[in-house]
């Protein structure tokens, strides 16, 4: 059950639990025990889930603005970090090579976002929600979790991004180059390189002789430092006998045991990750140092992001009884911002209303909120000028109307209907949309049709709120806050989609009909579809419905069935299964009789170890584990709140692996059988009409 009132709370006895001024609603141990001042509580709890009370200090007309400088700060993180990255690779850059081009490339991709992700799982509570400030990590971090995976990605790509071409031959030509530049530099530094043990350096000196066609035989095992330099000699060596070897079938040990010419199959995508894995250890050796300063400056710059981010949230905080954002005191106008900002042109095809410093209009099939301030007139914010600043800041935002209609559901009804301290009107209006909001009365958005309104629930549910003289002004800024808050981890190129995918809704519904799971516990208020979730962002995404962050130390599970897809990121998964076996083990010991079951999806990541297969496969907890091929299931896309119904759902890129952890009491409860697992297939098999 969820909760939202807004009340005038004076007793400051209390402690937050979370204290970041960053965060738009902060955790309290009790709703009695806030600071003074005006503020928006929630409560929630679920079965088998630890009950929380959230708070706000800050009026809601301010959410939209906090955003949008949220925004602003993080986007120049992320070009920063774009600027480090570049000044690496052009200090790396070997004398006389003619790679102008490779020096302009962006980072890896997702790398920044991956990094905001695993530093908002950290599960220190002093982490802000969005601009990633130091925080101490949980506890038995393990090497993994010390580094990240940002400053790993960056050593992947050095010396040179092995790029995967349209044929085995051209990817073969890449990974060459990447050899050979590799061995230039390993020659270049032979004293450092000799340090690493030789069960290090050998596989990967064995791996690349393999490549340019020759034989590890010959090599001298006795020492690092021979190691080194007889490899060096006999890849030269190949390298003078052949310019450019061709891959047909590799090199290996024939079907009668000796050397030569075998029938493996081409050079795929599993070679590469497989010459990126072995030369982790030498490349973090020559490169290592320069790519931890480029880190520790993104922390340093994040840092900065952060506190300025924190200190206009608190002024507005404490000026909650002003009557305007211009208010605000001593702060530097927003000079040679206005023409930064990204307009979109699009026709508005149906009713629109202003409420507060949101425009809400309508179109054919989606609803579009937009923020129409004048900053440079009306505001002034601790914005400062900085070398390459904002390139584009976006303050309009589309999303279908039937996921308006959805966040409403969550909003209004999830809270209690008593928001604001709303009028029996308002409640009556509150109770009213409820009729138009149970499952089977949602179209989910397959009843338009072009040029008109035809989907009588959802155009009601959307006329009502937007005329709610209480709840419109609240809800339109709390949406807003939500789509840009969601938008600032995509950047100004929109990544981000493959992280915020999701399992398609009849694969959930196949697992609640089996196993009676309810609550996802990687989704956002966008992408949501069982009744109960937690979600990246608790600060903003608790006003609909979310349980709060799986990482938050404060959230706790007891016992229940649950769905976790995670973003695909090494850290942030071997964090989820460390969280959950401790949860498991904790049950076992301590209420053994309470069922309590997990059905995880992760990426099927086996061509190199990884920490967190490694602790699913020698857990006694785990129950199943299946893999499904990329042709066998699908995922819905991280934008499906807004993209065409044609893009919505997409065949996989890569194999899934699908595994149940349950405690004994759960394995009975919800037992997992062969026909569970060939119903799970022919369930995500077959493509669902996309919206």
């Amino acid at each position: 059950m969820t909760e939202l009132v807004a009340t005038d709370n004076s007793d400051e006895s209390g402690c937050l639990l979370h204290t970041s001024p960053a965060f738009l609603f902060c955790r309290v141990d009790s709703l009695t025990a806030c600071t003074s001042g005006p503020s928006y509580e929630i409560t929630h709890s679920g079965d088998g889930i630890s009950t929380g009370h959230w708070v706000c200090f800050k009026p809601h007309r301010y959410w939209p603005l906090i955003e949008l400088l949220r925004q602003y700060e993080l986007l120049g993180v992320r070009l920063r970090y774009e600027d480090l990255f570049r000044r690496l690779r052009r200090d790396l850059q070997q004398p006389g090579a003619a790679a102008e081009e490779e020096s302009l490339e962006p980072p890896p991709r997702e790398s920044f976002n991956r990094w905001m992700m695993e530093r908002r799982s950290l599960g220190s509570k002093q982490t802000d929600p969005l601009i990633p400030s130091a925080g101490p990590a949980m506890s038995g971090a393990s090497k993994v979790e010390e580094a990240g995976s940002v400053e790993r990605e960056i050593l992947d790509d050095l010396p040179v991004k092995i790029r995967l071409g349209d044929t085995g031959q051209e990817t073969f030509e890449n990974t060459l180059q990447f050899s050979r530049m590799l061995v230039s530099a390993v020659d270049s530094r032979r004293k450092d390189v000799s340090t690493l043990p030789t069960e290090v350096i050998y596989p990967l000196f064995r791996w690349l002789l393999e490549l340019q066609g020759g034989s590890a035989s010959q090599l001298e095992v006795s020492s690092s430092d021979k190691l080194v330099s007889e490899f060096i000699c006999q890849y030269g060596q190949l390298l003078a006998e052949t310019e450019a070897p061709t891959v047909v079938y590799r090199r290996g040990r024939n079907t009668q045991g000796t050397a030569g010419e075998s029938r493996l199959p081409l050079f795929s995508k599993d070679d590469v990750y497989r010459t990126i894995y072995l030369a982790r250890p030498v490349v973090k050796c020559l490169y290592g140092e320069q790519v931890s300063s480029v880190t520790r400056e993104l922390e340093r710059s994040s840092r900065d992001a952060a506190l300025r981010v924190a200190s206009v949230c608190s002024s507005y905080a404490a000026g909650a009884g002003k009557t305007g954002v211009q208010d605000v005191e001593d702060r530097d106008p927003l000079e040679g911002l206005v023409e930064h900002f990204k307009r979109r042109c699009i026709r508005s095809g149906g009713a629109e209303a202003v409420l507060g410093p949101i425009k809400w209009m309508s179109g054919r099939s989606h609803e579009f909120f937009e923020f129409i301030q004048d900053l440079e007139a009306t505001d002034s914010l601790p914005l400062e000028t900085r070398e390459g600043g904002l390139r584009s800041l976006t303050r309009k935002y589309s999303v279908k109307a039937h996921k308006v209609a959805e966040l409403w559901n969550r909003f209004a009804l999830g809270c209690g209907g008593s928001a604001l301290n709303a009028s029996s009107e308002e409640t009556r209006t509150t109770r009213a949309v409820g009729r138009y909001l149970n499952r089977d009365c949602v179209c989910k958005g397959t009843g338009w049709r072009p040029g008109e309104w035809t989907c009588s629930c959802v155009r009601e549910v959307v006329d009502r709120v937007r005329r709610s003289e209480r709840y419109g002004s609240l809800f339109a800024s709390a949406v807003f806050a939500l789509l840009c808050r969601y938008h600032s981890i995509c950047g100004c190129r929109n990544q981000g989609r493959g992280l915020q995918s999701a399992v398609p809704p009849r694969v959930l519904d196949f697992l609640r009909d089996s196993l009676d799971v309810n609550c996802e516990l990687f989704a956002s208020p966008l992408n949501v579809h069982l009744d109960s979730y937690c979600s990246m962002f608790p600060d903003i995404d608790v006003m609909f419905g979310s349980q709060g962050s799986f990482f938050d130390p404060d959230f706790n599970v007891r016992e229940g069935s649950f769905e976790a897809n995670p973003p695909f990121d090494e850290v942030v998964m071997a964090r989820m299964v460390t969280r959950l076996l401790a949860w498991l083990s904790e049950s076992e010991q301590l209420h053994p009789e309470r069922p309590l079951s997990f059905c995880l999806f992760l990426p099927d990541w086996s061509n190199a170890p990884s920490e967190y297969m490694d602790a699913l496969t020698h857990t006694k907890f785990l129950r199943l584990s299946a893999v499904l091929l990329p042709e066998e299931h699908s995922y819905w896309n991280g934008f499906q709140h807004f993209c065409h119904s044609s893009v919505v759902e997409s065949t996989a890129v890569c194999r899934t692996i699908f595994a149940v952890l349950q405690n004994d009491a759960g394995r009975e409860r919800w037992p997992v059988t062969d026909d569970f697992v060939v119903r799970l297939r022919r369930t995500w098999r077959s493509h669902g009409a996309a919206l």
